[in-house]
């Protein structure tokens, strides 16, 4: 590791190829838990039935998170008796699975959220009647939330500015 490198939380996600009994799931997710609890394991059984362990840990990049990830958990299963190899291994930043379980928004925005004409005229920077010819021109979608509400998604609006970005012309010099 270079003085450069910075610690960063990840999150590893590993799958072993061991399917244990039911009698016995209990006590190898709290034997391999205690053998964890260092890197704030959850131990259990994956919806494949495998077993599984979810990690945070800090590393210096998402390829030595991984392999410490792997290492980590073959040698906890290890301990408890358990001879498996990895059957799925998922690593990612901790701030990316925040974002993906919706336990921190997203920089971008939710692309889910729903703007009403002013959201995504002032989005798009033009004005409501823009938005309301643009939408019969077909080039933004609307969904209808009654007799007189308009919604727009954020991801559709989104997507037009882009497409308007990547079609403006680049000056010359």
């Amino acid at each position: 590791m270079t003085p450069h490198d910075e610690q960063r939380w990840f999150s590893a996600h590993i799958e072993l190829e061991y399917r244990p009994r039911p009698q016995e799931v209990e006590h190898l997710a709290a034997a391999m838990h205690d053998l964890l609890q260092n890197v704030h394991a959850a131990v259990g059984v994956s919806p494949r039935g495998w077993l599984d362990a979810q990690l945070s840990l800090t590393s210096d990049s998402v390829l030595s998170a991984t392999r410490e990830a792997i290492t980590l958990a073959i040698g906890a299963a290890a301990q408890v008796n358990v001879r498996a190899d990895v059957v799925a291994v998922e690593v990612m930043s901790e701030s990316e699975f925040n974002v993906r379980e919706a336990w921190e928004k997203d920089d971008r925005g939710d692309p889910d959220e729903l703007l009403s004409t002013e959201e995504a005229a002032r989005r798009l920077g033009v004005s409501g009647a823009r938005v309301r010819q643009l939408t019969a021109e077909g080039a933004l979608k609307v969904t209808s939330l009654g007799a007189r509400a308009r919604a727009y998604s954020a991801r559709d609006v989104d997507a037009l500015l882009l497409a308007r970005a990547q079609a403006a012309p680049v000056p010359s010099r």
